[in-house]
């Protein structure tokens, strides 16, 4: 039978797909294989095809019956030529001089790709360090051993001694793959000026067959590795380690700082730009340095942004409370009822003396006296409520809802639910009442009040908060005063009473001295 395979898109040599198609065929010992000429050969028509004029031709019938000698005994099978194993001169296989020096330059390469996989195995400048002073302890083993070393190999760990000639090896195959020209140069011509960028702001020099920064402090007595520290390129895997060595070593610090570590020892080639290309990466500084994301916000609803609408058109409702306040000879507890204008951030305070249906709609009908109908009425869901507020969550989930929407349908109302366990919906009126109870700890304290004090407070609140800025107040004094809620509401400016803390004993004085400010 004969076998044929499509070879891969990738160039492989003639030979090795001839060895793959005997690989495919058989796996058996030499004796059983037999040279076949072309011409006798089937397989062949697999891979050169063949024209249907010659589907009724000899060659087509050997494809479905074999070459004949197959069919005739073994002992008049074709003779096997004893000339196959010489290679002719001009054998278009046999490798030309041309594809001996490619080899060459191949196994130049291959020797460099051995020394980067060596360099790229590690993932620490400590542990490449360990590993070649293990490589230089075995290499003095063994030239002790030949006789060539006189000295007798060190036994045990690695000792601090031997990390210095492993660090100066690792070097120099860092500097022979990445300058190996420079590096030519320095060796004929010491001297030689005219060095190209990046090395020739450097002035280099070769020092033990390692390529230094040079300088005029060379014959000063001090430690050569500062004053002549070694030359590493910027885009090497070792570089890349060592940065990431000094960077842990000196905790995690900013590109300035790692660099500084860094020239004690090393002179990194556009070191700032490659410190903080490297150190940008540390997953432990993105960890802690990294900003957390922002929301995106949503587009404001058509409530906040309609011009030419009253004030208090539009309007969200919300609860805070409970306070406590004097009630014969004991407390009881009084809730706030803010209405927040959607459009100019007005603020109107009503106050319940319960939480029910009733005491609701009541508040709603003193603002609707007050302030206008409105057309549409946003409120928190019951659910909204959490915590301390629980009181607030299970008196309102307890309101007859379908009584409360009946009796603002009637004049034209529209209530509106925010959805469930969606409170930042609310955000316009959550911030109100926020403020009011800032605005109230800061007066009242822990002070307690009468219901006719809590009214007058309220409403110095609710003055307050309405002659808030709309928007951020300028430092140029040629620009005019933000505008405010009570502008829009009273087309005037509406000062705030200074307001002095309330004492138990003293809440009539606080009276008079409101009525005489008014």
């Amino acid at each position: 039978m004969g076998k044929s395979r499509v070879p891969s898109l990738k160039t492989a040599a003639v030979p090795r797909l001839e060895l793959t198609a005997a690989t495919v065929s058989v796996k058996t010992t030499p004796s059983q294989w037999y040279y076949v000429s072309s011409g006798s050969n089937p397989a062949d028509q697999a891979s050169r095809g063949i024209r249907v004029a010659e589907v009724k031709n000899k060659l087509f019938q050997q494809w479905f019956k074999g070459p004949q000698f197959l069919w005739q005994q073994q002992s008049n099978w074709p003779l096997q030529p004893d000339d196959l194993l010489e290679i002719s001169a001009n054998d278009k296989e046999l490798k030309s001089k041309k594809s001996q020096i490619c080899a060459m330059h191949t196994n130049t390469k291959a020797e460099n790709d051995v020394v980067n996989l060596l360099l790229h195995r590690f993932s620490s400048w400590y542990k490449l360090q360990i590993s070649v002073a293990w490589l230089l302890r075995y290499k003095s083993y063994l030239m002790f051993n030949s006789g060539k070393h006189k000295h007798t190999t060190i036994r045990g760990p690695i000792t601090v001694a031997e990390l210095s000639p492993a660090v100066n090896e690792i070097v120099k195959l860092v500097q022979k793959q990445t300058f190996p020209k420079k590096m030519a140069n320095l060796k004929k011509q010491p001297d030689i000026d005219g060095y190209i960028s990046p090395l020739r702001k450097l002035n280099p020099m070769l020092i033990d067959g390692i390529l230094r920064v040079g300088g005029r402090l060379a014959n000063a007595p001090m430690n050569v590795e500062f004053i002549q520290p070694i030359i590493l390129p910027s885009n090497h895997h070792v570089t890349e380690l060592v940065i990431h060595h000094y960077h842990y070593k000196e905790g995690h610090v900013g590109a300035n700082h790692v660099l500084a570590g860094i020239h004690k020892q090393f002179w990194i080639i556009r070191g700032y730009s490659t410190v903080r290309c490297v150190t940008s990466k540390c997953i432990t500084c993105r960890r802690w340095n990294s900003q957390p994301s922002k929301q995106i916000m949503a587009p404001l609803p058509g409530a906040r942004v309609t011009p030419g609408d009253p004030p208090f058109s539009s309007v969200g409702i919300d609860y805070f409370g409970p306070v406590l306040v004097k009630w014969r000879r004991g407390t009881t507890k009084r809730y706030g009822c803010v209405f927040t204008c959607l459009a100019i951030s007005a603020v109107h305070i009503e106050v319940a003396h319960e939480l029910s249906t009733d005491s609701f709609i009541q508040a709603v009908w003193r603002f609707i006296s007050r302030r206008g109908p409105p057309t549409d009425l946003y409120s928190d869901n019951g659910t909204n409520f959490k915590g301390t507020e629980l009181e607030l969550k299970q008196s309102i989930t307890r309101w007859n809802r379908e009584r409360i929407i009946d009796s603002f349908r009637r004049r034209n109302i529209q209530w509106h639910f925010n959805p469930p366990a969606a409170s930042h919906a609310g955000g316009v009126w959550e911030r109100m009442i926020r403020s009011i109870r800032k605005i109230l700890r800061s007066l009242l304290g822990n002070k307690l009040l009468d219901d006719e004090t809590l009214l007058t407070f309220l409403a110095e609140v609710e003055k307050i908060l309405n002659d808030r800025p709309l928007f951020k107040t300028s430092s140029d004094p040629c620009d005019a005063r933000p505008i405010t809620p009570n502008d829009l509401l009273l087309l005037r400016p509406n000062p705030c009473i200074t307001a002095n803390p309330i004492v138990k004993d003293n809440i009539h004085n606080y009276r008079q001295l409101l009525e005489k400010m008014d």
